[in-house]
C-alpha cells in the first residue's frame, strides 16, 4: 500500500474507534422507544463510555506516531491533520472529565468483567487503573483493599447496580456536551473526512 495512504488510514482510525460503539448502540441510548428501559441503557451506557478511552489511547500513543512518520516521509499535511484529529480527542478527554475518578475506576472494572468473564486483574494485590484527570490519561497503582473500598462505596445502603449506574448514565447522555456535538458533526462529515486525509487536503477542527 502506498505510504501515505496507510498513514491516512490509520489516522482515521481515530474517528471510526470514537464512531462504531455509538452507531451500534447509539439508538437504544438516545431514541425515545427506549425511555423505559432504563436498564438497557444504563448497561450500554457503561460500555459506550469506557469505549471513549480508546480515544485518549489514541491521542497519547498512536496519533503522534502517525504525526512522526508523517513528518519523516515529508507528509506535512498530514502531520497537519494529526494535529487537528488530536484536538477532537481532547473534547473525549473533557467528557470523560465529567466523571469521578472513582466513577471511572468503577466502570472500568465492572465494564472489564462483562466483556472478559475471569479478570484476573481483579485477584492482585496491586492493581492498575485508567483515569482521565484533567483532560488527560493517566495510570494508577492502587492497592488492592484501595480498590475494593472504591468499588463497595457504589453498593452502600443497599444500592442495586442500576442505582448506582443511573446518575452515571445521565452525566454521559446530557447532549449539551462539546463531545456529543463533536460526534455529531464526524457522524455527518466522516466521508469528507476521510477524503481530505487521503487526498492532502487541510482539516481543520475548532474546539
Amino acid at each position: 500500500m502506498d505510504k501515505r495512504l496507510e498513514l491516512a488510514n490509520r489516522a482515521y482510525e481515530v474517528v471510526i474507534a470514537s464512531l462504531t460503539p455509538l452507531e451500534a448502540w447509539g439508538f437504544f441510548l438516545t431514541d425515545s422507544a427506549f425511555d423505559g428501559e432504563p436498564e438497557l441503557r444504563n448497561r450500554l451506557t457503561k460500555l459506550w463510555i469506557c469505549s471513549v478511552f480508546d480515544v485518549m489511547e489514541a491521542e497519547l500513543r498512536f496519533l503522534p506516531e502517525i504525526k512522526r512518520e508523517a513528518e519523516e516521509s515529508g507528509f506535512a499535511t498530514l502531520a497537519h491533520n494529526c494535529i487537528q484529529l488530536q484536538k477532537y480527542c481532547t473534547l473525549a478527554g473533557e467528557f470523560l472529565d465529567r466523571f469521578t475518578r472513582e466513577e471511572q475506576i468503577f466502570l472500568m472494572d465492572t465494564r472489564n468483567q462483562w466483556v472478559h468473564g475471569y479478570y484476573a486483574a481483579r485477584h492482585r494485590n496491586t492493581i492498575k487503573v485508567k483515569i482521565v484527570a484533567n483532560g488527560r490519561l493517566e495510570v494508577e497503582s492502587l492497592d488492592i483493599e484501595d480498590f475494593r473500598l472504591i468499588i463497595r462505596s457504589f453498593y452502600e445502603d443497599g444500592k442495586t447496580l442500576d442505582q448506582a449506574l443511573a446518575p452515571i448514565r445521565d452525566k454521559a447522555l446530557d447532549r449539551s456536551q462539546r463531545y456529543w456535538e463533536a460526534l455529531s458533526a464526524f457522524q455527518k462529515h466522516k466521508d469528507r473526512i476521510y477524503e481530505i486525509l487521503r487526498t492532502d487536503q487541510t482539516l481543520q477542527i475548532t474546539v
